[in-house]
């Protein structure tokens, strides 16, 4: 049995369809494409309404089937392992990159400008400490805590250096 899309007009079989238990005939009105892109437009006009309301579906959902929700994760990840890891090392980059500009874009010690050879240092040299109390990286904490000054921007050979004589980098600059 065929069936007319009210929307674009096309004729398509009933599988086109989908099923609607308030319509005469048990199928919607208007064909399944036509249906996605009514449906994407829906969600782009009202996005931060429709992305909140995932939120919160997806923390209920967590507290009430945690062991389902960790196998299914689990499951994904290892399904897109490669596309997770690279979003994820595209994602921290942009982070890395966002808070040495915070913190003047420079190695503190020797000037080195280059983004690869950069990282964050603690100033009193209470790195070890401070890692176990925030319990996250330290470039998330220097974000959300508005960039605070017990930290510095040092290359990794300055870092090193300072690490191994006593908290004072012996460069010469």
């Amino acid at each position: 049995m065929d069936r007319i899309c009210t929307t674009c007009g096309k004729t398509g079989k009933l599988s086109d369809f989908y099923p609607n238990s308030r319509s005469k005939d048990g199928y919607q009105k208007h064909c399944k494409e036509c249906h996605a892109r009514m449906s994407k437009r829906w969600r782009l006009a009202h996005i931060d309404p429709y992305r909140e309301s995932r939120r919160e579906y997806k923390r209920k959902y967590y507290a009430a089937n945690p062991e389902r929700s960790r196998e299914q994760n689990r499951r994904t990840y290892q399904k897109n392992k490669d596309r997770v890891r690279a979003k994820e090392n595209a994602k921290n980059r942009i982070l890395q990159q966002e808070v040495v500009l915070a913190y003047g874009g420079q190695c503190a010690c020797c000037g080195e400008k280059r983004l690869f050879f950069l990282c964050l240092d603690h100033k009193d040299n209470d790195g070890n400490i401070h890692r176990k109390e925030i319990k996250s990286t330290i470039s998330v904490w220097a974000k959300k805590n508005n960039y605070p000054d017990r930290l510095q921007v040092l290359c990794y050979n300055c870092n090193s250096a300072k690490a191994r004589s006593g908290g004072r980098c012996p460069c010469p600059a």
